[in-house]
């Protein structure tokens, strides 16, 4: 099961739960809250989990020019990647870049400036997202070749 379907399987069983909280006896009502908190407890280990699997995986990030960025644009089977500020995330499981657009910005490019204007420069947005590599910003020269 991927990022996703773990987090929205455990928000349905935590909007279950809340009915429950609403609908049983009040008897129940301590049990549910320590199910609750167990679920929520899953959820944060498993956001901390990837969170580490993330950073850990820094070797193995992919090292990408602006030019090979540009590749990454959600079209013709390619993923969509963007990057801000050196970092390069995926974009594929966010709903608002389907098909690798995003209010007219297509996915393969640098959008540092952008983000900063768009999102005031809000790096919890960021936070959410599968970091995928960083940005080679030493991309030869053809007469360097």
């Amino acid at each position: 099961m991927g990022y996703k379907g773990f987090l929205e399987e455990k928000f349905i069983e935590l909007n279950q739960l809340k009915s429950m909280l609403v609908t049983y006896p009040k008897e129940y009502k301590e049990n549910i809250l320590n199910v609750m908190e167990r679920v929520c407890n899953q959820i944060n280990s498993y956001l901390e989990e990837v969170s580490f699997h993330n950073k850990k995986r820094n070797s193995e990030l992919l090292q990408l020019t602006e030019s090979e960025l540009a590749l990454y644009n959600g079209e013709n089977g390619m993923p969509a990647y963007i990057a801000v500020d050196g970092t390069i995330y995926d974009m594929r499981d966010i709903p608002q870049w389907k098909d690798g657009k995003h209010f007219g910005i297509k996915a393969g490019a640098d959008y540092s400036k952008v983000f900063k204007s768009c999102h005031d420069g809000d790096k919890s947005i960021l936070s959410k997202l599968r970091v995928v590599g960083l940005m080679n910003y030493k991309e030869k020269c053809t007469w360097e070749e």
